[in-house]
């Protein structure tokens, strides 16, 4: 059989060959890494944005009023300001948490272990304190809030820069200088060019490590020196006054042992009167490295708090925590945290307790502007109180997705496990299911927010208590000047083994903020038909005047009960139904140097004598007792600064809060029948490097 002649392969076969096996793999894989490239830089960009937002005092409690200190003894961390249920974890007089949210008079605000819950405002003051650690991925500067902020824009733009410079490479390598992914690049990077010259230029950190020790050590302190006094009034016995000096004293210290690493100290002591004279000092150590995708933040902190009126609560407490982070890929990152607490008590040996806290989590970007979190949390904690004797376990997922319309999605499920040693019918579980998402609205700069939540809670040993939860909220907001905002929130909670406890709370506020602003707020709890069939009702409104820098704000509530089951439909009058209130506050810039801060608040008949109350406990409704109590607060506070240098400033506080509790002892056996409390402070910022 006679055999054809091969044909010829040509140059054009061989190259076009090669193009598909090798340059074209190539080509593809620095397309990929220009979109990478992309992502970084948006989300720095974002960033930029949120530092220039704070900048020019557009979100001023994130700068001024961003941590809340408990102040009482009697202060309870709960689950819901709605229909308040005590959660599991530990709330000491004079410790400070950073205020994740506000609503009707409750702080939300994040433990230690993890666990979110809601304070009450009347056990808690409102602080601000100098910049520390942030979700952005960026070191935080201490030091005054605007020297953050500029120190966290000056690495933010330089690592666009940076960015920038390796996207411009890979287009020329690939010719890719026209594509659509390097012209928003482009577009990005002349944004945010602006946005920087606007806003932080000139202020640009060197970020090379000198020889020299003077220039690897930075410093930040305080020194505040005044008086305080707290004063609560009984009916049936003599007054409680306490009363001493009002000290703050602290001391921070970084060293730089090279450019992606430092050592850290702090120490200082406070003693101020709150509800009795305490002392708290405290002292630590830690390691800082940032690093190609690695970060390694731990430390070692202990306290020393002595109450000198009730000894029973001095305690010591040791604090050792440890976070680590990895870029595995550019699609991949890992975390890992950790965190021992152990507080040992003087006089009450029987509330010591150890916590053990251990967190892991896995980042993956899924697509563009798509990634999915899956994290594994566990608590445990030994203590001979049955309240700190207990292990949490909580594995979450959650997914997000959002496009640079404006459009965003989170999808986010768990499962929580609560074991009480020594009071199982505490020990419950939690199934949780929630969607929320964010669109922009039909006319520009407005957005629109869906939610939808469904939760289970059940509690083996104590069936009566079970319950089924679903959320569905909306809400809606307008940028710009009039700054409007509504939003509603219908939570209805079904107990299959208790139906007399179901209830469903719906939640409305209203908000415009301009040179007139209003705010409507609207809170209604219905019973189902059963034992109760009540529908409480709780309406405010809050109108005020902006006068330059300063507002003006009368507020008025009615709160009644209406009673379904009644013969005839009729209105339950609860003996306070009337609450009022008036706020004053502002701020004056003087000379570009001095700084003075007010605000003024009263209030009138402020409190709950509910008709209906609840025992979680045990899962039972009871019938309150209704009397008439119409108690009343005036807060007044005022804060004065000066630069006197570039890190140096000088300061001055005074606190007066007074509260009349209108009790008798047809409440209790001893009324308090009120508080009084003092604080007035003058004090020196300073800081270096």
């Amino acid at each position: 059989m006679k055999t054809m002649p091969r044909p010829p392969v040509s140059l054009a076969t061989i190259f076009l060959l090669f193009f598909v096996s090798v340059i074209a793999p190539a080509q593809s894989e620095k397309s990929d890494a220009l979109v990478s490239i992309q992502k970084k830089i948006n989300t720095r960009l974002y960033t930029m944005l949120k530092l220039s937002e704070q900048w020019h005092g557009e979100t001023p409690d994130v700068l001024q009023e961003d941590k809340i200190r408990i102040i009482s003894q009697s202060a309870v961390l709960i689950n819901d300001p709605a229909n308040p249920v005590p959660l599991p974890d530990e709330i000491l007089q004079n410790q400070e948490y950073e205020i994740l949210d506000y609503q009707n008079r409750y702080y939300q605000i994040e433990t230690t272990s993890g666990q979110r819950g809601w304070l009450s405002e009347l056990y808690v003051e409102r602080f601000a304190e100098s910049a520390g650690a942030n979700d952005l991925g960026i070191s935080l500067p201490s030091g005054s809030k605007k020297a953050a902020l500029l120190g966290m824009a000056n690495e933010t733009y330089a690592s666009i820069i940076q960015l920038y410079e390796s996207a411009e490479k890979l287009a020329k390598d690939t010719d890719d200088g026209n594509s659509e992914v390097f012209k928003a690049i482009q577009q990005k990077k002349r944004y945010s060019d602006l946005l920087y010259a606007r806003d932080f230029e000139g202020f640009l950190v060197e970020e090379k490590v000198d020889s020299q020790i003077a220039q690897r050590v930075s410093v930040n302190g305080r020194l505040a020196f005044g008086t305080s006094s707290f004063n609560r009034s009984f009916a049936s016995s003599a007054d409680e006054l306490q009363k001493t000096g009002n000290t703050d004293l602290g001391l921070q210290l970084a060293y730089k042992l090279n450019s992606n690493s430092a050592l850290t100290l702090e120490g200082g002591t406070r003693k101020e009167a709150l509800q009795s004279i305490y002392r708290n000092s405290y002292g630590g150590a830690g390691y800082r490295f940032s690093s190609d995708g690695r970060t390694l933040n731990a430390g070692l902190k202990l306290n020393n708090y002595k109450d000198d009126f009730r000894e029973i609560n001095n305690y010591q407490r040791l604090n050792l925590f440890a976070n680590a982070r990895e870029e595995l890929s550019e699609n991949l990152s890992l975390s890992l945290r950790y965190q021992l607490l152990n507080n040992r008590f003087n006089n009450r040996v029987e509330n010591n307790y150890t916590r053990h806290a251990l967190s892991f989590g896995a980042l993956m970007n899924t697509g563009v502007n798509q990634s999915l979190n899956i994290e594994a949390n566990a608590d445990l904690s030994n203590s001979s109180t049955s309240y700190f004797d207990y292990n949490r376990y909580k594995p979450q997922i959650t997914y997000q997705s959002g496009n640079e319309l404006g459009k965003s999605r989170n999808i986010t499920a768990y499962a929580e496990v609560f074991q009480f040693n020594l009071v199982p019918l505490r020990s419950n579980n939690k199934y949780f299911f929630g969607m929320r998402g964010s669109k922009p609205g039909n006319n520009a700069g407005t957005s629109n927010t869906s939610e939808f939540a469904f939760l289970y809670r059940q509690f083996p040993n104590n069936a009566r208590t079970d319950f089924y939860q679903i959320n569905l909220g909306k809400g809606f907001r307008a940028y710009g000047s009039g700054n409007k905002q509504l939003n509603t929130q219908l939570v209805a909670r079904y107990f299959p083994n208790n139906q007399d406890f179901s209830h469903a709370d719906l939640h409305m506020n209203y908000q415009s903020n301009s040179k007139t602003y209003y705010s409507f707020t609207g809170n209604i709890r219905y019973w189902y038909p059963g034992a109760t069939n009540f529908i409480t009702t709780d309406i405010y409104a809050k109108v005020g005047v902006k006068v330059q820098s300063f507002s003006i704000s009368p507020l008025l509530g009615l709160h009644n009960n209406l009673d379904l089951k009644a013969d005839e439909i009729s209105l339950k009058n609860d003996k306070n139904s009337l609450r009022a209130g008036l706020e004053v506050r502002g701020e004056l810039l003087i000379a570009q140097i001095l700084r003075w801060k007010m605000r003024g608040a009263y209030e009138y008949g402020f409190v709950n004598n509910a008709a209906v109350e609840s025992i979680n406990n045990v899962g039972e409704i009871v019938f309150g007792e209704i009397y008439q109590r119409n108690p009343t607060s005036l807060q007044l506070q005022t804060d004065l600064s000066a630069k006197v240098m570039r890190q140096t400033e000088v300061f001055g506080t005074l606190r007066y809060f007074t509260y009349n509790t209108d009790l008798t002892s047809q409440f209790t056996r001893t009324p308090v029948l009120g508080n009084d409390r003092f604080t007035a402070q003058l004090g020196l910022r300073f800081g270096y490097n």
